[in-house]
């Protein structure tokens, strides 16, 4: 189960930050095991300064726009998957992400 999370997890990690690189915006995706953090900033997160110094406006914009596109995120971008999420799902949330970033360009 633990192993199948985490799988999980890295595609849906992945999949943000293949996301941004084809749109050139700056993200760092954490996360271990089943959690994961969206953090829009060209630096590496070390604690929770670098988390501050992203940019707040683009992800509250996503925040927003994810919700208006089915998908009810945290308000800080971070998350943990449950074993009722499946590849779907992931697809479904990366997919929604992208459409979301498309339309800050």
């Amino acid at each position: 189960v633990y192993r199948s999370l985490a799988e999980l997890a890295d595609r849906l990690r992945q999949g943000i930050r293949d996301a941004c690189a084809e749109m050139e915006v700056p993200v760092q995706v954490t996360g271990l095991g089943s959690l994961f953090g969206i953090h829009f900033t060209g630096h590496p997160i070390h604690n929770y300064r670098d988390v501050a110094a992203g940019d707040t406006k683009l992800q509250r914009q996503m925040f927003l726009g994810l919700m208006n596109e089915g998908i009810l995120p945290a308000s800080n971008l971070v998350g943990a998957l449950s074993t009722q999420i499946t590849e779907a799902e992931i697809d479904t949330y990366v997919e929604a992400f992208r459409t979301v970033l498309q339309r800050q360009q």
